[in-house]
């Protein structure tokens, strides 16, 4: 349980970082 809501907020800010990278690179 603890393992997968880890892994849901390393995915989740995985995708937020790529976005705001994006976002800089724009």
């Amino acid at each position: 349980m603890s393992f997968s809501l880890w892994k849901t907020s390393v995915t989740r800010f995985g995708w937020f970082k790529m976005e705001l990278s994006e976002g800089s690179v724009a």
